[in-house]
C-alpha cells in the first residue's frame, strides 16, 4: 500500500474519531438541556403537589373540626364516653373513623396529625372530652387522604403511592416510561416524624416529545458530521500525526513523555505505576557536561526499552532524569511487580557507560518508587512519595503506603492544630494526675500529665501527649499548653498537702518569656517547696550552663528539681553532679524489664546506689505489679509510680 493511500486511510479513521467526539459532545449537550427540562418539569410537579397538599390538609382539618363539633353538641356523647358505653358511642358516631382514647393524657388544645394504619394514611384530629366538668378521655376523629390523591391524579398521571419510613425521591427512566417519585413529610399530632407519603408520577407524556426532538437533532448532527468528513482536507492526518508525535514524544530518547503518560493514564485502566530516578544525575552533567549527560540518558533509555518488551510494559521519560513504567495488563500480583523491580534494578546497575575525555566508566545507580491502585487513585503522586522516601532511606525501591503519605500527614497536622486552638480557647487542655507513693504505699505526691479533651465528633475523647504535643511544639502552641497545665495543677493543689510534680522540656529553659511566665505562676503558690519540676535531660542540650542558671532561679523560690527518664540512653553523670537534683526518676523501660532482663536489673541497682551516695532520692516509673514493687523496695528505691497504684485521673473535674 502506497504512503498516500496509508495517509488517506489514517486521515479517514481520525476524522471518524473527530466526528464521534463532536457527536458525543452534541449528545452530552442535548442530554444536559434535556435533563434541565426534566428537572423543571419535576420542580413544577413538586410545587403543585406541595401546594395541593397544604390546601387539602387545611380542608381535612376544617371537615374534621366540623364533624367533631357536631358530635360534642350531642349531650349523650360525653356521657357515653364517661360511662365507656361503646354501643352508645357507635350509635352516635356511626363512623368507624372515630376512636375514644381513654388512657391518653388530657390535652389543652385541639391537635391534628397523620397516622398510619396498615399502610393506609389518615389525617386525624384530637380533642379532650369532659363530662360534668371532669376529663373523661380524648376523642380521635380521622379521615383518609384519598381526596388529596384523587385531586392530584386529576392534574397528573399518578401510577401509585405508598407509605414509607424514609424519603424517596428521584427520576427513573425505562424504555417506555419516565417515573418521578416525590415524598411528602408526615408528622403525627405530637409533631414527631411519622414517615413519608411517596407518590409515583408517570410523566412520560410530558417528556417523550422532547426526547423525540432530541433524537432528531442528534440524527441531524450526525448527518452534518458525515458531510464534514466528506469535505475534510486530505492532508489532515499527516499534520495531526506530526503534531501528536511532537506532543507525546521525548525529543532526546524518543520515549513517551509526561504528556504521553498522562494520556495513557486517561485512556487505560492502570493498576501499577513505577517511577525511576537516576542517582546524582546532575553531578554527571556538572563533571562531564550536558552532552555526556544526554549520552547517559540515551543509553539508559535503550536498555529500558529492551527490558520492558519482556513484560509488555511501556517506559516514559517524564523529566530530566526520571522515568515511568506502565503495564496495561488487567491482572495484578504485587509479588510479580516486586520481582520486576528487583530485576530492573539489577539490569540498570549493570549498565556501564564510557564518558568524558578519558573515557571514564560510569556505573548507573537508581531508585524506584511504586504504587498500586487504579488510575483514579493519584498513582503519580503516590509513586513520587515512595520514590522520595526511597531516596531519603537510601533504598533501591519503596512501595507506597499510607505511612509515607506526606499529604495525609499534613492534613492530620492541620486538623490537630485546629483542635489544639479550640481546646485552648474552651479550656479543654487539662492536667490528669498520677499518684506517686512511698515504700509504705502512702501517696506523697502527684505528677501532672497533660491531656486534651476533644469534642470534635460530638463525643468526649481524651487525647494523650503523643497525639498532639509535637504538633503543639512545632505550631507555636506549646508554651500556652504548658502554662495552662501548670496554672490548673497549682490551683488545684493550693489547699492540698501532697507535692505536685510537673514536666518541663529542656527547650522551655531557653525561652526567657516562657520561663518568666512559669516563675510568676510558681511564685503565686503559697508553698513552692511542694512543687517538683521534672527535666528530661537530652544530648541536644548545648548551653548547659544556661540551664543551670534557670534551675537556680527555681531553687531560690523553693522548687525542687527532678531528672526525668534517667537511664533511657543518654545520661551525663557530670551534669547530674552540677544540677544536684532532688530526685532521679528511673526510666520506665528499665523498670518494666527488671524481672526479665539482667542488664536492666543491674542498671537500676547502679542508679539507686549512685543516687544514694549523692543523697538524691529515686523514683521508679512504670511500676505495673506487686512483684516489681517488692524488688524495687529491696533495692532501696524511695518512691514509686505506675499502674500498680493507679492510672492518671482527672481529679479536677471528678
Amino acid at each position: 500500500m502506497s504512503t498516500l493511500k496509508k495517509t488517506k486511510q489514517k486521515m479517514f479513521l481520525y476524522s471518524v474519531l473527530l466526528i464521534l467526539i463532536l457527536f458525543m459532545l452534541g449528545y452530552i449537550f442535548l442530554n444536559h438541556e434535556f435533563d434541565k427540562l426534566v428537572q423543571e418539569r419535576v420542580k413544577s410537579i413538586s410545587k403543585v403537589s406541595d401546594n395541593l397538599y397544604e390546601l387539602s390538609k387545611s380542608r381535612y382539618s376544617t371537615i374534621l373540626k366540623h364533624s367533631l363539633e357536631k358530635l360534642l353538641l350531642n349531650e349523650h356523647f360525653s356521657k357515653a364516653i364517661a360511662n365507656k358505653d361503646i354501643k352508645k358511642i357507635s350509635e352516635i358516631t356511626k363512623n368507624s373513623n372515630v376512636q375514644i382514647l381513654y388512657k391518653h393524657s388530657e390535652i389543652k388544645n385541639t391537635l391534628t396529625g397523620f397516622k398510619n394504619v396498615d399502610s393506609n394514611i389518615y389525617y386525624s384530629l384530637y380533642r379532650s372530652v369532659y363530662y360534668k366538668d371532669a376529663y373523661v378521655g380524648v376523642v380521635e376523629i380521622s379521615m383518609p387522604i384519598d381526596s388529596y390523591l384523587n385531586k392530584l391524579s386529576q392534574i397528573y398521571n399518578i401510577k401509585s403511592y405508598k407509605f414509607a419510613e424514609h424519603e424517596v425521591a428521584g427520576l427513573e427512566k425505562s424504555s417506555k416510561q419516565y417515573i418521578y417519585s416525590s415524598s411528602i413529610k408526615l408528622k403525627d399530632k405530637d409533631l414527631n416524624q411519622l414517615g413519608y407519603l411517596v407518590v409515583y408520577y408517570d410523566i412520560s407524556d410530558l417528556i417523550k416529545p422532547q426526547d423525540k426532538l432530541k433524537n432528531i437533532l442528534l440524527m441531524v448532527g450526525l448527518l452534518i458530521s458525515i458531510l464534514i468528513l466528506v469535505f475534510t482536507e486530505k492532508g489532515f492526518e499527516s499534520v495531526l500525526k506530526h503534531f501528536r508525535d511532537q506532543t507525546f514524544t521525548d525529543s532526546l530518547t524518543s520515549l513517551g513523555n509526561k504528556q504521553k503518560l498522562d494520556y495513557d493514564f486517561s485512556k487505560n485502566k492502570i493498576n501499577v505505576l513505577i517511577l525511576m530516578n537516576i542517582k546524582q544525575f546532575s553531578l554527571i552533567n556538572q563533571l562531564y557536561g550536558i552532552k555526556a549527560g544526554n549520552e547517559v540518558l540515551i543509553e539508559v533509555s535503550k536498555n529500558l526499552e529492551k527490558f520492558v518488551q519482556k513484560y509488555s510494559m511501556k517506559v516514559y521519560r517524564i523529566s530530566s532524569d526520571e522515568f515511568a513504567f506502565l503495564n496495561f495488563d488487567d491482572s495484578f500480583l504485587e509479588d510479580k511487580y516486586l520481582d520486576i523491580i528487583e530485576e530492573l534494578h539489577k539490569e540498570v546497575n549493570s549498565i556501564k557507560i564510557k564518558v568524558g575525555e578519558f573515557l571514564d566508566v560510569l556505573e548507573i545507580e537508581v531508585n524506584f518508587g511504586i504504587s498500586y491502585g487504579n488510575s483514579d487513585d493519584n498513582l503519580v503522586e503516590k509513586s513520587q512519595m515512595a520514590l522520595k522516601k526511597a531516596k531519603e532511606k537510601s533504598l533501591p525501591f519503596m512501595a507506597y503506603t499510607e505511612y509515607i503519605d506526606t499529604k495525609k500527614s499534613s492534613s492530620t497536622i492541620i486538623k490537630m492544630k485546629k483542635t489544639l486552638k479550640n481546646a485552648l480557647k474552651n479550656n479543654n487542655i487539662v492536667p490528669f494526675f498520677q499518684e506517686i507513693r512511698d515504700k509504705d504505699e502512702k501517696i506523697v505526691k502527684y505528677e501532672a500529665l497533660v491531656r486534651l479533651i476533644d469534642y470534635t465528633d460530638g463525643k468526649e475523647k481524651i487525647l494523650y501527649p503523643g497525639d498532639f504535643l509535637a504538633i503543639a511544639m512545632n505550631g507555636g502552641l506549646y508554651s500556652a499548653v504548658a502554662k495552662e497545665v501548670l496554672k490548673q495543677a497549682l490551683e488545684y493543689f493550693a489547699d492540698k498537702k501532697e507535692m505536685i510534680s510537673i514536666n518541663f522540656l529542656p527547650n522551655d529553659f531557653f525561652q526567657p518569656k516562657v520561663i518568666d511566665t512559669f516563675i510568676e505562676i510558681v511564685e503565686e503558690f503559697d508553698e513552692p517547696h511542694r512543687i517538683v519540676i521534672e527535666i528530661t535531660e537530652e544530648e541536644s542540650i548545648e548551653d548547659f550552663n544556661r540551664l543551670i542558671k534557670i534551675v537556680k532561679r527555681f531553687r531560690k523560690i523553693g522548687v525542687k528539681i527532678a531528672i526525668d527518664d534517667f537511664g533511657s540512653g543518654y545520661a551525663n553523670y557530670s551534669h547530674i553532679l552540677k544540677l544536684k537534683p532532688d530526685y532521679l526518676k528511673i526510666d520506665g523501660s528499665l523498670i518494666k524489664n527488671i524481672l526479665i532482663d539482667n542488664e536492666s536489673n543491674v542498671l537500676v541497682k547502679s542508679i539507686v546506689h549512685f543516687a544514694q551516695d549523692l543523697g538524691i532520692k529515686t523514683i521508679a516509673e512504670f511500676v505495673e505489679d506487686k512483684e516489681i514493687f517488692e524488688v524495687l523496695k529491696e533495692y532501696g528505691v524511695d518512691e514509686y509510680q505506675g499502674f500498680y497504684f493507679g492510672k492518671a485521673k482527672d481529679l479536677i473535674n471528678s
